[in-house]
């Protein structure tokens, strides 16, 4: 949470902070870029000298000459840090999912639940703490860029009126960039966030002993193979139908990190209320992963995925009539509260790939990362060139194929699952099951008692 409350305190502020000739947008393009080179090529490596704990550590101390430099953005400080960033990402989140996994396999013995409810409550807690960083981080740019008053002036050409061609000091001045001094603050504190986080987790978390599933984390034959697996399951029609809501979710990321808070927000109510909106956003999206982890699944994946191209059918209704107003406060909180709400979706997405492709979860994850880094690329890419009313048209496109591909997706697993039976993964699915849900399958007609081996 620290460590992230310091990158997403420094994020959601390039847009606007670093937007002369595009610097701040352009260094995520980078971070995004490198990334996906990171995630195939990286891990296994680092992961294999290092261990969890120590890559976890290492990993986030590269973090800081992002966020330090942003006192002297330039092309020549700014886009190197960035990519440093993004070579770190990689190890970084694959150690901690690993990290996780087996930690929540260990409980789920301990506590003889079934493995895949721990997943998802031990990530759904991780979530809960990493979305929080999203308030900590802004309520302190918000706390600081503000202190001393602000001056905000009636914005022009604002919301779906938008275009990076009418930005500028002289055209707005609420795009004017905060003192000296506030961003000097501001980044010390960020930067002593990061050296905390650092210290915490070399000094009280515990380095696993990994087992023989975690330590194919550190051999880079079983990444060949796996990049090699999520490149072959591509060929699976119900993995590409996948694809366009895996692009929409990092799509919609970037979107509210670059292109919300410059053309609602930044535009509209200066620079330094930016952390405030985004801070509302973390705060409900916090709340709803916590829910959605513990009472989620009652409500059936099909469901889910529906509500959340439904939420963001009003988001991108809402975006294209308001027309954002400072006298007015209200509108933006309620706005960010309620995309909050809706990105919970994500972690939906996320536990639909590991059901719809049972025993190639590992491949299925990869494909989420990359595509969900071409949305992030895309959105982050396109920032400074398009339109807002363009790119609200773009992604009301790509929702109508992500929703229509996720139901194709649906309905033709569910044409497999028809077709075959597999006795031996029926008995794991009733042995992992708890009463509760073979109660719940019954009552359904789901269930079925295993036939005899001599009759299979």
């Amino acid at each position: 949470m620290l460590h992230f409350t310091a990158h997403d305190g420094a994020v959601t502020l390039q847009s606007t902070v670093n937007g002369a000739a595009d610097l701040g947008t352009r260094a995520l393009v980078v971070q995004c870029a490198v990334l996906v080179v990171s995630c195939a090529l990286l891990p296994s490596l680092v992961i294999r000298y290092l261990g969890y704990k120590w890559t976890v550590a290492g990993c986030m101390l590269l973090y800081v000459p992002f966020v330090a430099l942003q006192l002297w953005p330039r092309y020549e400080t700014l886009l190197p840090a960035a990519a440093v960033m993004g070579l770190a990402s990689g190890p970084l989140w694959t150690a901690k999912s690993a990290y996780l996994s087996a930690s929540a396999r260990r409980w789920a013995e301990l506590a003889a639940r079934p493995a895949h409810d721990a997943q998802l409550r031990f990530f759904a807690v991780f979530y809960a703490f990493y979305n929080f960083a999203l308030v900590s981080g802004n309520v302190l740019s918000f706390l600081i860029l503000t202190a001393g008053g602000t001056e905000t002036v009636p914005g022009e050409l604002c919301g779906a009126d938008f275009c990076p061609s009418d930005r500028g000091a002289a055209a707005n001045p609420n795009f004017r960039p905060p003192s000296t001094r506030q961003l000097i603050t501001l980044y010390g504190v960020l930067v002593a966030c990061i050296a905390c986080a650092v210290l915490f987790v070399a000094g009280g978390l515990h380095q696993l002993h990994s087992d023989q599933e975690d330590e194919e984390y550190g051999d880079m034959r079983a990444t060949l193979r796996l990049v090699s697996a999520a490149a072959n399951l591509h060929r699976d029609p119900v993995q590409l139908l996948l694809v366009p809501i895996t692009i929409f979710t990092g799509l919609t990321q970037a979107f509210f990190n670059a292109d919300f808070t410059e053309a609602f927000v930044s535009c509209s109510w200066g620079i330094a209320h930016i952390g405030g909106v985004v801070a509302c956003y973390g705060a409900s999206n916090c709340a709803a992963s916590v829910a959605l982890g513990w009472r989620g699944r009652s409500a059936g994946h099909a469901a889910l995925v529906s509500a959340y191209g439904g939420c963001y059918c009003l988001l991108l209704a809402a975006l294209f009539v308001w027309a954002p107003d400072a006298s007015k406060a209200a509108p933006f909180f309620l706005l960010a509260a309620f995309w909050g709400i809706a990105d919970c979706g994500i972690l939906v997405v996320n536990s639909v790939c590991g059901i719809l492709f049972r025993g190639r979860e590992k491949a299925a994850y990869s494909n989420v990362r990359l595509w969900e880094t071409v949305g992030f690329l895309y959105g982050y890419a396109c920032s400074p060139l398009l339109c807002m009313r363009v790119k609200l048209v773009v992604m009301a496109a790509l929702l109508a194929a992500a929703v229509c591909g996720y139901w194709a997706a649906e309905y033709l697993a569910g044409r497999r699952a028809a077709n075959s039976f597999w006795l031996q993964e029926q008995q794991k699915d009733q042995q992992e099951a708890c009463p509760a849900d073979l109660q719940r399958a019954a009552l359904e007609g789901r269930w079925q008692k295993p036939a005899p081996a001599g009759n299979t």
